[in-house]
């Protein structure tokens, strides 16, 4: 809504700047200091926005101290604590904040929390798993690339395709 733009990616440095795996940009393309996530390392490949400005972000990394492959932040970058997204056992490739503030993630990981999650599972607004959703078993066979491609409807609802 202000013009602003996150990306995420394989990047350490923005323009000289060190900036590990996820930035914000001002409208006019330069690098925004005031968005610092602090205690970020590793790879963020996938990220979304809620309602509330919060951030989601999804890859394999280490954030706040602890290793994860979900997290979420406020708008500054500062971890948000109160989100306590659960382990997966490999990759977040791709995300989407549902209207409702719950998230789909997709990739790699055959569990999430303990729990057995055959590559796309759904988390509650807090980061809990939803245990209400589980997906077709089959649904994602072979390789996760494929969400690589995930984008939202304009009812904010997830879609992908081959």
């Amino acid at each position: 809504p202000d013009g602003r733009i996150l990306i995420c990616g394989t990047f350490t440095t923005i323009g000289g700047v060190p900036r590990p795996s996820l930035a914000r940009l001002e409208s006019s393309g330069v690098l925004d200091n005031g968005f610092l996530p602090v205690g970020l390392s590793g790879n963020v490949v996938a990220l979304d926005r809620m309602a509330d400005g919060k951030i989601v972000v999804g890859g394999f990394f280490v954030h706040g101290g602890n290793a994860r492959a979900v997290s979420r932040m406020d708008a500054a970058g500062a971890t948000d604590a109160t989100f306590t997204g659960p382990a997966a056992d490999a990759i977040v490739r791709a995300l989407v904040v549902q209207p409702d503030g719950k998230v789909v993630i997709a990739g790699d990981f055959s569990n999430v929390g303990g729990v057995a999650r055959s590559r796309v599972a759904r988390l509650n607004s807090n980061g809990s798993l939803d245990p209400g959703f589980a997906a077709a078993r089959g649904a994602c066979i072979g390789s996760a690339t494929w969400t690589s491609s995930w984008m939202r409807r304009g009812d904010r609802r997830p879609c992908s395709g081959p």
